[in-house]
């Protein structure tokens, strides 16, 4: 039995969490947001202290929540970064590696504090004299007293911060989120119980707590640094830990100034007349002068919307025609029909569905017999690994890119190493690094490949999109950490770029990527970001840690198999590391196998 404590409890506890509080956040009973579950629906709302305790009673997994800055609070909507008059407090954010949504395991919250101690004696401390820590309920929460302005300056140096902190100091257990560089970001009311609403797969009699959030250190606010000398802060750090100096990184701009010039610039390639563009709270309207879907309209029921916290793929689409439009629920015209009906290609797979365009493009098509076409076979590079070479048909395939896929923290990067370390020392490699220094990254590959090597080579700032072709001539084998780096869209032309040029060169890509955040499981089509980058794949692996898998593994393959993977994971117990190859073009096969902790190969075949 799972035992889950203090389900349904909601403890609030005022002296220890706004004793510490009211000198670094006196606005903290003044408005309250409470965020809950009904209908499995999540609702937000706000109000003053009082009302928000009085409702987290009666509603189920709520939690409440505070701007911790100085606000001006609105008459009416919930705050935003226009109502921060001034940024009072850093905060740090550490998160503990684990299933999203899923409270921390004790030994995850250990991991989380060890780091959480580190950054504060070696900068809270010393450059800003002094915090306070919290224990957010899953992880820790360390804040620094600051007084800035709130303009786009003060986000580019705070982001600036964040980043380097997180460049230092995350690990393959703790991730450092940098959520807290938008000014108006809620943090948790200390002091209450922190409730996670989905399922963990632990053992039998294991205690997941709901925890009480609470201060673990603090110290008096004394000292407020200034933007100047934040600035000098990042530039010490860098110093420090031997980071490569940057520029300060350009002004950000906000979700809605990006989805409003990205619009803009979608309207102007594809003649869309746009009559002008209202905000609201939540997002932009662009009003438009006609609809698509209807020849003779001339009314005014119809806009595009931005939202604010998504990308173009979240646009909606709004039309108010009751004879065409809205027949019923069903036939409203959405955002990706209005996408395919001005461009004429799918939005989600790039691929074009304009009738006039396909009979272009077969008109064109050059017919061969088969007689006349000359069969070349496929070429790899070794992996390293022998029974890992044998699933994928002869190793990496050359001409074409591999997929490693893998949540946060879940050892792709060591993986990758172990690679590098392994692939025969005749083949040339890249390692290019989208972020992180060189320094860095060798730091960390020197806990797994010993001594020197001629062979293996780094890349600063090689871009997809843009690089030279001669390089896939020059090497081997190119390992690019990581996709993720580019946004959907530029994605979508990194996969085309990639399909078109590799096969006329030698080099196999391999390209590391994160999956969504939520997935449970690490599965090819849970990989984040644009369809075509695994449509264009010639080879997808998949890499998740065994913990969660022992226990679900059975449900999931079923007792009638003669040897499960639950069977084998029972097996071998020293196992830490699955291995899934969900793609492979060519003599490969779909599998799966398992790694010990230093990434030897030790299972046969464990799926058909």
């Amino acid at each position: 039995m799972i035992n889950i404590t203090n389900e349904g409890q909601f403890k609030y506890n005022q002296e220890s969490a706004l004793a510490n509080l009211r000198s670094w956040a006196p606005g903290v009973k003044n408005r309250i947001e409470c965020i809950y579950k009904e209908n499995n629906k999540s609702q937000r709302v706000f109000g003053t202290l009082e009302q928000m305790l009085e409702l987290a009673e009666t509603k189920k997994e709520a939690n409440l929540f505070f701007v911790p800055q100085e606000v001006e609070y609105p008459e009416k909507g919930f705050i935003t970064q226009k109502d921060v008059k001034r940024w009072k407090n850093l905060i740090i954010d550490l998160d503990p590696v684990r299933p999203a949504g899923t409270v921390s395991l004790q030994e995850e919250l250990d991991a989380a504090w060890s780091v959480a101690n580190k950054i504060y004696d070696q900068v809270i401390n010393p450059y800003f004299k002094g915090g306070l820590i919290f224990l957010s309920g899953n992880g820790y929460h360390l804040w620094a007293p600051i007084d800035l302005e709130v303009n786009q300056e003060s986000i580019a140096v705070v982001s600036e911060f964040l980043a380097t902190i997180k460049q230092i100091y995350q690990t393959e257990k703790v991730e450092v989120d940098t959520c807290f560089k938008n000014p108006a970001q809620l943090t948790t009311l200390y002091g209450t119980i922190k409730k996670k609403s989905l399922y963990r797969n632990v053992l039998p009699g294991t205690t997941l707590e709901h925890r009480q959030s609470r201060v673990v250190k603090s110290a008096l606010r004394n000292q407020e640094t200034t933007l100047e000398e934040l600035k000098e802060i990042i530039k010490e750090l860098k110093s420090k830990f031997m980071l490569e100096e940057k520029k300060l990184v350009e002004v950000e701009k906000t979700q809605r100034e990006k989805n409003v010039e990205w619009f803009k610039q979608f309207a102007s390639e594809y003649n869309i007349e746009v009559k002008n563009y209202k905000e609201d709270d939540n997002g932009v309207y662009a009003n438009l002068e006609k609809c698509p879907f209807c020849e003779n309209d001339d009314s005014s029921g119809h806009a595009v919307k931005m939202w604010d916290n998504g990308d173009y793929t979240k646009f909606y689409y709004i039309c108010h025609h009751q004879n065409h439009c809205q027949v019923n629920k069903e036939q409203k015209h959405w955002w990706k029909e209005y996408y395919k009906h001005i461009t004429g290609t799918d939005l989600i797979t790039g691929e074009v569905v304009r009738e006039e365009e396909k009979k272009e493009n077969t008109s064109n098509a050059i017919i061969y017999s088969y007689n006349e076409v000359k069969a070349v076979p496929r070429e790899y590079v070794s992996t390293g690994y022998e029974q890992l070479d044998h699933w994928l048909g002869g190793g990496f395939q050359r001409r074409g890119y591999t997929l490693l896929a893998g949540k946060t923290g879940e050892g792709k990067s060591t993986f990758t190493y172990n690679f590098i370390n392994n692939i025969p020392e005749d083949k040339k490699i890249l390692f290019a690094l989208s972020e992180g220094s060189c320094e860095q990254i060798k730091w960390d590959m020197e806990k797994v490949i010993k001594g020197k090597r001629d062979n293996i080579y780094f890349a600063q700032d090689l871009d997809l999109l843009t690089f030279e072709e001669q390089i896939l001539d020059k090497y081997d084998v190119i390992f690019f950490d990581n996709l993720n780096s580019y946004k959907w869209e530029e994605q979508v032309k990194v996969s085309a770029r990639l399909n078109e040029i590799l096969p006329a060169h030698r080099a196999s890509v391999v390209l590391l990527t994160h999956t969504q955040n939520g997935a449970n499981f690490t599965y090819s089509d849970t990989i984040s970001g644009s369809v075509d980058v695994r449509r264009y794949a010639t080879q997808i692996l998949c890499l998740q840690k065994s913990e969660g898998w022992r226990k679900k593994a059975q449900g999931i393959y079923g007792e009638k198999r003669e040897r499960t993977f639950a069977n084998y994971l029972e097996e071998h117990q020293d196992v830490n590391t699955i291995l899934s190859i969900e793609k492979t073009r060519g003599e490969g096969v779909n599998t799966f196998s398992m790694f010990n902790y230093n990434n030897d190969i030790i299972t046969e075949r464990v799926r058909e």
